[in-house]
């Protein structure tokens, strides 16, 4: 969303292809002025109409987002005319850690990775990570040269995350929380990945007054078995389910703490606005973040598979607003510095400049 909205609108154009329903941000896109289209029909039976699609088209640049598209992409590739093809890495998809929370099959990690490099011969495509973790993970996992590949960190527009004076007051109201109780606050799907059954089970343990709130922003298949954990655990009235939400700077102004537990990530967005709006953070020992918070300085890493220390953060943070301030005016300084959008786009914007010339093709 960010690239594609944000590049110079006098230099690039995005034509943006959902291939699935529900078409994530396509509001959005379409009020920055991106093009914004689905497909007729379903998977595979859509795919002749997307080939269509491509060769009236005759883009530039064709680049894609997730290992569906990435496969789809290169293998249209010969009916384009080999337009060069930009591929955004988002997760080390064959990291043991993503295998083992995704519970692939042994022999479908096989399956896939070989469908990847089967392809990648196919289309030759060129490889844009959004950390320097997931880079190292597909340069060892699918044997990408470094020649084919960068690292443009994920970023976000600090303007963008900024909500008016009010939100926290308007959102805090809205959901019934006190002004002076600390809320939590986790963004993200509910799904295994996120760890968000645990951040419920640390966050049942906390005893401090007033009663704090948990809120969980996002949707997912677990839903209904974290909904029956805060109520096993007693919790249910302060863990506030918010399901999907377009308001996220709002419900960044209302909260105190961000808790982000995930097991693995690529480098996400959520926690980079969550830093951007100078919120202190509890994040996980993730690899990918390693280059984005310093313990107890940007933020408190936590064991992400030890409950206890993920509700020994939440306390600590609880226990000392020097602590919460210090941190989160670090967090914010932090991606002011480095992941700003501002300093991103240029970047972004000189890959589609070399595949358009061919320089790395």
């Amino acid at each position: 969303m960010t690239v594609a909205a944000g590049c110079d609108p006098a230099r690039f154009c995005h034509d943006v292809t959902f291939l699935r329903q529900p078409a994530d941000l396509a509001a959005e896109l379409r009020a920055a002025g991106c093009t914004v289209r689905g497909l007729p029909g379903t998977l595979p039976w859509s795919l002749p109409a997307l080939a269509r699609r491509l060769r009236v088209a005759r883009p530039d640049v064709v680049q894609t987002w997730q290992f569906e598209a990435d496969v789809i992409g290169r293998m249209l590739s010969p009916l384009t005319g080999r337009v060069p093809i930009v591929v955004s890495l988002q997760l080390p998809s064959y990291d043991p850690r993503v295998i083992e929370v995704a519970g692939w099959p042994a022999a479908s990690v096989k399956r896939r990775k070989a469908i990847e490099r089967f392809t990648m011969r196919v289309a030759k495509p060129y490889f844009v990570a959004c950390s320097e973790f997931v880079a190292r993970s597909a340069r060892i996992d699918l044997g990408i040269p470094p020649d084919r590949i960068e690292t443009i960190p994920n970023a976000v527009d600090l303007e963008a995350v900024a909500a008016g004076a009010d939100a926290r007051t308007s959102v805090r109201r809205s959901l019934s929380i006190a002004d002076d109780a600390l809320l939590y606050l986790n963004v993200g799907r509910l799904d295994p990945q996120k760890n968000q059954r645990r951040l419920i089970e640390a966050f049942a343990m906390l005893e401090s007054q007033p009663e704090p709130v948990l809120a969980i922003a996002g949707t997912g298949p677990l839903e209904r078995d974290l909904r029956g954990a805060a109520a096993r655990l007693g919790v249910a009235d302060r863990v506030r389910f918010l399901g999907p939400r377009e308001d996220v700077p709002a419900l960044l102004a209302a909260a105190d703490v961000f808790a982000f537990p995930s097991l693995f990530e690529g480098l996400g967005v959520a926690l980079l606005e969550a830093m951007g709006a100078g919120l202190s953070c509890v994040v996980s020992q993730a690899e990918a973040f390693d280059d984005l918070i310093t313990d107890s300085v940007t933020g408190l890493r936590v064991a992400a598979d030890v409950t206890g220390a993920i509700h020994a953060a939440l306390a600590a943070l609880a226990e000392d607003p020097e602590l919460r301030l210090r941190t989160g005016e670090a967090a914010r300084a932090v991606i002011r510095a480095e992941y700003d959008s501002s300093r991103t786009l240029p970047r972004w914007e000189a890959v589609y400049e070399r595949a358009v010339t061919a320089s790395f093709g």
